[in-house]
């Protein structure tokens, strides 16, 4: 509970200097102030036509995430199995992994066109490859004196997978998925700003247009909330399956 109470505390005074701050015409121009956002959020939180922004957004970003997850879990753990694959494709999943998503979101109008699906495939290639070179760097170091022991008694990869692997995946499968919540966000919006006509991007790019600061904000504010509850909901999993993993273990 303290920890909960030190983070808010942090956040009630910088919105209370922020409000000090805003009484300044220079700065509520450029920033706005809590009391104008607050006031903006109420209102476009009873409108139906921000919430088509929202539910737009956040199906996308979901399916993308989840789906670059799996698949880049599966071929890192694939790849981690197959070391002669893996010590050939590590530095080009590394290379991939750091190519910025404003440098492929343009061409993927040309690729797949400006529909729905090419904003998903955009969220899913922004968090496949970080989730493939997260797997496997993380799935063989967790468990690395096992897998010699299983390697040197002719155990199968199906059983590898059952008794290293899927033990193993709370402490390296949870915390991917955490890290790449952010890329997921990132690469919605990217697709949105490139071309769209609905969304949380779409609306912020909008109201930038039209120097409407507190929209801004309001748009962000629904960017962070959908990574905040999916961190709260991967570190309540943590810590609950972590604690049955360890019971287990003894």
């Amino acid at each position: 509970m303290k920890e909960g109470i030190k983070p808010l505390a942090v956040i009630l005074l910088f919105l209370i200097i922020w409000q000090i701050l805003a009484l300044s015409e220079e700065v509520s121009k450029y920033f706005s102030s809590p009391y104008e956002v607050f006031t903006v959020l109420l209102q476009e939180i009873r409108s139906s036509e921000f919430w088509s922004h929202v539910i737009f957004s956040y199906i996308n970003i979901t399916f993308g995430y989840v789906l670059g997850n799996l698949l880049g879990a599966f071929v890192g753990i694939v790849l981690w199995l197959r070391d002669s694959l893996g010590r050939i494709f590590n530095p080009i999943l590394f290379l991939l992994s750091s190519i910025p998503i404003f440098a492929i979101a343009p061409m993927s109008i040309l690729w797949w066109g400006s529909g729905d699906t090419a904003k998903v495939i955009i969220v899913f290639l922004h968090v496949f490859f970080v989730a493939v070179f997260y797997a496997y760097r993380n799935v063989g170091s967790i468990r690395d004196e096992y897998y010699a022991f299983f390697k040197f008694v002719g155990v199968d990869d199906l059983n590898m997978f059952i008794h290293i692997i899927i033990p193993s995946a709370s402490l390296w499968f949870l915390p991917m998925l955490k890290l790449t919540v952010g890329f997921a966000v990132l690469g919605e919006f990217v697709a949105e700003f490139i071309v769209s006509d609905k969304g949380i991007g779409h609306y912020i790019i909008r109201a930038t247009g039209l120097y409407d600061v507190p929209r801004v904000i309001v748009g962000i504010i629904f960017l962070l909330t959908y990574s905040t509850v999916v961190a709260l909901i991967i570190d309540f999993l943590h810590k609950t399956v972590l604690r049955k993993y360890i019971e287990w273990r003894e």
